[in-house]
């Protein structure tokens, strides 16, 4: 008999128990870039130009986290501090606002790996893949990929609360792909849309 996640963990506290990996913080740095315009550039206009700006690129990667955001995160940790002591930098014109990656605002870097990925996975359902957010040991994403099979007669999951060794919870929140069409926002469940949907209490926003 297939079984799911245990219980839900929407709303809840829940502690990652696992080993952490921390080898990549003695070569790697990352930086947190965003790019200060009201007009929204492409992810890969923002990636060209800071390739070309910076010249030799071996050793660094660029991954988005949000509109006009980047994540960069550099091997040689000399060439990272330099790119941050030479501030300011800009793009098309536009200034780029340069800064240590907060890891107080976001999941701990050294939980961002298969093994946390997975550990998620099965809290919410059976974990069939997920993708390493590192190559080379260098952080690509600032989030993790997995793909689960989920109890479809519940709500779908949306976040919950990650504990964190000695830094304050932070709420992770899912995203799923491609269920646009199906998903209904007012209970969470998927079949139908909002404006179908027959019950009265709110699950999802």
């Amino acid at each position: 008999m297939t079984t799911f996640g245990l219980e839900p963990i929407e709303g809840k506290v829940i502690a990652i128990n696992q080993r952490i990996e921390e080898d990549h913080k003695s070569n790697c740095i990352n930086l947190a870039g965003k790019i200060i315009s009201e007009k929204e550039l492409s992810f890969k206009v923002i990636r060209n130009a800071i390739m070309g700006i910076w010249e030799n690129s071996q050793g660094v990667s660029i991954s988005e986290v949000g509109r006009n955001k980047v994540l960069i995160s550099f091997k040689d940790q000399r060439k990272g501090l330099q790119i941050l002591k030479e501030r300011p930098w800009s793009i098309r014109g536009q200034l780029v606002n340069l800064q240590m990656w907060n890891q107080r605002e976001s999941i701990h870097e050294a939980y961002l790996n298969n093994n946390t990925a997975r550990i998620i996975g099965d809290k919410i359902g059976i974990t069939m893949k997920t993708k390493d957010p590192r190559s080379s040991n260098m952080l690509e994403r600032s989030f993790l990929r997995v793909k689960v099979a989920l109890d479809i007669t519940r709500p779908l999951p949306t976040r919950f609360w990650l504990a964190r060794e000695d830094l304050p919870n932070t709420w992770i929140e899912f995203k799923y792909e491609r269920i646009q069409d199906s998903y209904c926002l007012k209970c969470g469940l998927l079949g139908h849309g909002r404006k179908d949907c027959q019950r009265l209490q709110a699950m999802a926003s």
